[in-house]
């Protein structure tokens, strides 16, 4: 792995002439890059990209992977920072350095935050442990901790070379299984709170370091196999709490998707977080059927102890994933998920908390299919993957994978709803390939609603929407960066 290496080579722009069906950079002329571009960053071997915001001077940061250094086995966390424009500004590569022949790091960028007053970037990463064989056996996966690397302005790693491995020694208690061994910790979601002047670091995802306490049919916990997990850090990176192996799971995996800051606009109320995410129980011992629950619960901000845990979805109907963002003004939470068990099986589904986590059952659950008639109408499966919000709560801006079940094509829709959760229009974005003689796999990240000031106001306007993803080539998978205007329109 390297060390903090500026990629002079990795971000430059690639030209495809006859590329993507409905990405298209080519019929997209300067004068008109204002309002919508196409660019793809990355160099030989794979990218990915997984986050992006918007910074202070209008421009982009992403955050994902690249291998191009390393074998298939290893990656280092890839960050690009473009202009407005979509232009490279700047790229690095960042990982931990390996002393072993025997011990390499896998890493991957998850999560990017501006820090306050535009000083810099922190970005959270999961870094997998692999272990070679002097055997010459396959390298394989040991376990997996949180890192974050704090960037400057300009993209110094200023956090040490390394970066900030979080619970490096945490180990697995008996009586579980494996008890003495490394814990695993995976990211999902990272945002800064800076509530009372104090800045914070809150992340949330899941550990294998789970609750004895749940009740489970086996003792030897051979289906609890990760708990929700989420840690606060003060501004230097400390740790002041971290919830772990907490009751309010199932017997099944569970994990942490989204995590949001919710404040009720009384100074002397401290705020709260609530953490969106999976949980996933055995509902019937004999044929060892699990149903998935998207579970929303809400944490003390000053102690991370959980309350008021809320399940959504059944045996009937069954959601996993859980994105979540927040509407600032009533605090409420629309959560976009996936539908994987019931008739809806294979859409997409939204619907609406209030801040008590209570299912708004006038709007009910929405669920959404959008066809692609490259596809074909019975072809299409959908897995949610970003929302944001409109400016003034006019609707929601939602990414998803769009995936087709006879094969291993993949494409990226984007879609737009008003704010009663009705679909406005849905776009596809994916490779071309008229002569069907390879696949491409397009992996959905973030997207942002893009927002301009009217004239003379301190009002937001919408301007359009950005997002990230993988875009597959016909030689390797690169990190893209599309701009589209408000009507999905290039």
């Amino acid at each position: 792995m390297i060390n903090l290496k500026k990629l002079f080579l990795m971000g430059i722009v690639l030209a495809i002439v006859s590329c993507f069906s409905s990405c298209d950079e080519n019929l997209i002329s300067p004068a008109n890059q204002q309002v919508a571009f196409v660019k793809y960053f990355g160099h030989v071997a794979d990218q990915t990209s997984n986050d992006l915001k918007r910074t202070a001077d209008g421009g982009y940061i992403m955050v994902g992977s690249t291998n191009s250094y390393n074998s298939e086995e290893e990656h280092d966390v890839f960050i690009v920072k473009t202009d407005a424009l979509g232009n490279e500004v700047w790229s690095t590569a960042i990982g931990k350095t390996s002393t072993s022949s025997l011990i390499k790091y896998d890493e991957e960028g998850v999560s990017v935050e501006i820090m306050p007053d535009d000083a810099g970037y922190v970005v959270a990463c999961n870094r997998t442990y692999v272990q070679y064989s002097t055997a010459g056996d396959p390298p394989a996966p040991i376990y997996t901790k949180i890192v974050l690397y704090q960037l400057d302005i300009a993209g110094v790693n200023i956090s040490g070379g390394d970066g900030i491995e979080l619970r490096s020694n945490a180990t697995l208690p008996a009586p579980l299984p494996n008890a003495g061994a490394i814990s695993t910790e995976r990211v999902s979601d990272m945002l800064i709170d800076t509530f009372g002047g104090a800045i914070s670091y809150v992340l949330t995802g899941y550990t294998n370091n789970i609750s004895i306490l749940k009740p489970d049919p086996y003792a030897d916990k051979r289906y609890d196999l990760t708990d929700i997990f989420t840690i606060r850090l003060n501004e230097s990176f400390g740790q002041l709490w971290a919830n772990e192996n907490l009751q309010y799971g199932f017997n099944g995996r569970d994990y942490g998707t989204s995590i949001q800051v919710v404040n009720d606009n009384n100074p002397a109320t401290e705020p709260w977080y609530v953490v969106v995410g999976t949980t996933e129980n055995e509902w019937d011992q004999l044929t060892g059927n699990f149903t998935f629950r998207n579970i929303a619960v809400k944490l003390n901000k000053g102690s991370g102890t959980p309350t008021n845990p809320t399940y959504y979805g059944d045996v009937s109907r069954s959601f996993e994933d859980g994105h979540s963002v927040l509407n600032t003004a009533d605090n409420s939470l629309v959560i976009a998920a996936t539908c994987v068990v019931g008739p809806e099986e294979g859409s997409i589904v939204l619907f609406e908390v209030d801040e008590n986590l209570i299912f708004d059952e006038q709007k009910d659950f929405k669920y959404f299919r959008p066809n692609d008639i490259s596809f074909g109408a019975a072809d299409n499966t959908y897995h949610a993957k970003s929302i944001d919000i409109l400016p003034e709560s006019r609707g929601y801006i939602v990414s998803m994978n769009h995936e087709k079940t006879t094969d291993s094509e993949h494409d990226i829709c984007i879609m737009q709803l008003n704010e009663n959760l009705e679909n406005q229009w849905s776009k596809f974005f994916g490779y071309n390939n008229d002569q069907s003689s390879f696949s491409t796999l397009e992996d959905a990240g973030a997207v942002i609603a893009v927002t301009e000031q009217i004239e003379g106001t301190s009002t937001p306007r919408l301007s359009g929407y950005a997002f990230t993803g993988t875009f597959g080539m016909a030689t390797n998978e690169m990190m893209g960066l599309v701009k589209i205007n408000a009507e999905g329109e290039q």
